[in-house]
Order: structure tokens, then sequence, then C-alpha cells
């Protein structure tokens, strides 16, 4: 039996990997700007890694578009919580493209790489980037 994690639990589950512990004030050593970067660019990345596999019919689409909507979730609850301090949309938008760009290059160097060397070491900085985006939603 599987267990799918609907995007709304996934965002709750991250904002209380997230919550401050006494307070709004308090989000601990990383800002509430610097998160909603975090969870914008994985956004992104996750919404290359689904082009990728479905540019390839690969398996894994469905999974790779439930990821992307969970850090939307996570994103759209954090600018929520913001109060004012939030960066814009244009901002946000920007970062998800940046994110997606980022690792739709890795993704097409891992894929198309001139040497093996080449490949491997692209696929490797592609799996460590989508690693550390999957640890912030937990039951992805």
């Amino acid at each position: 039996m599987s267990c799918r994690v609907t995007p709304f639990c996934a965002a709750l589950l991250a904002l209380l990997a997230f919550a401050p512990t006494s307070g709004r004030a308090a989000w601990g050593s990383v800002g509430i700007v610097e998160q909603i970067q975090t969870f914008a660019t994985c956004a992104g990345r996750m919404m290359a890694l689904r082009d990728h596999l479905a540019l390839f019919g690969s398996s894994g689409v469905d999974r790779a578009e439930s990821k992307r909507e969970a850090h939307v979730s996570v994103l759209e609850a954090l600018s929520e919580l913001a109060d004012g301090a939030a960066p814009d949309g244009q901002l946000v938008h920007q970062w998800r493209i940046e994110g997606r760009a980022a690792q739709g290059a890795v993704l097409s160097q891992s894929t198309f790489g001139t040497t093996q060397d080449a490949r491997d070491r692209a696929a490797r900085v592609s799996a460590r980037h989508l690693s550390l985006c999957d640890r912030m939603i937990l039951g992805t």
C-alpha cells in the first residue's frame, strides 16, 4: 500500500519543520525571504524534472508534479506568513524560473553530455539538488 502526501499536507509539514519556537519573529538562522527563495527555486527544479521526464516518456512525471505542487503550496503559505516582508511576486517568479533553468541545464547535460564522465558528473549534481529539495518536504 502506498501513501500519497497531498500538497496541502506536505506544505503543512514543511511549515511545521520551519516553525518558530516562540512567535513569528523567531525563524532561527534562516530568514523568511531565504525560505521563500529556497522553496521557489525548488518548485522550479521540480518543474524542470517533470518536463525532462515527460520529454523522454519516463515514469515519475506525476510524482515530480506532486513534489512541485508541494513546494508551491509551502511557498504560498510562507508568503502569507511573511506579513509584508515577502519579496514581490515578480522576484519570486524569477527565482522559480532560475531554478527551472538551472535544473534543466544539468538534466540536459546528464543526458546529452559529450563524455560519460560529464554525464555522470551532471547526474550527481542533479541528484544532489533534487535531494535537497526533497528533504524540505516531509513524505516526498
